[in-house]
């Protein structure tokens, strides 16, 4: 935005004052307040072999339209994506309410371990803001069941047993 403003110039000598008057432009330049991520709420985490969607929230003050990135450099993960976000593009409706961001983190097949999830937010304008969420793929361990004790029976003797199955990661199981 330019304005008109005036600026004025006194020199002190022996002689009189002069007192000059000249109109300058001058160039206001609004800061551009960077984005905000929130709400990451970590650390996140699933079983291998187990897709699982996570939320954060992003923000623009300024009420720029932001491009939104979701990566990770590790091995252990198959995929990432942006479930309500075109073309990395999301324009914020209200400058003051933060926009929730949905991603999908599907693992690779068979692995688990530490990883690293970047999420990048830019207005365009550098700075990008950046944030590592930590992610961890939890190895998913074979379901348990009960010592049964060794017995003999009879040809036509019916056996019932009770029998507890136990499955640490909460997981369902079938019984054939």
């Amino acid at each position: 935005e330019e304005t008109e403003c005036v600026i004025t110039i006194t020199v002190e000598t022996p002689a009189p004052v002069f007192i000059a008057e000249e109109p300058i432009h001058v160039e206001v330049i609004p800061l551009n307040d960077v984005p905000v991520i929130s709400n990451l709420n970590p650390p996140w985490e699933t079983f291998e072999n187990v897709t699982k969607e996570f939320t954060f929230s992003v923000k623009d003050v300024d009420g720029d339209k932001l491009s939104v990135f979701v990566e990770s450099t590790s091995d252990l993960i198959e995929k990432i994506t942006l479930m309500n976000v075109t073309n990395n593009q999301v324009t914020p409706t209200d400058p003051s309410v933060p926009v929730q961001i949905r991603v999908e983190i599907q693992p690779v097949a068979n692995r688990f371990g530490d990883a690293d999830i970047t999420i990048r937010v830019s207005d365009e304008i550098p700075p990008d803001v950046v944030q590592t969420v930590p992610f961890t793929i939890i190895q998913n361990g074979c379901p348990t069941i009960d010592q049964i004790d060794d017995r003999t029976i009879n040809k036509s003797e019916v056996v019932e047993e009770i029998l507890t199955l136990i499955d640490s990661e909460g997981g369902l199981l079938t019984i054939t």
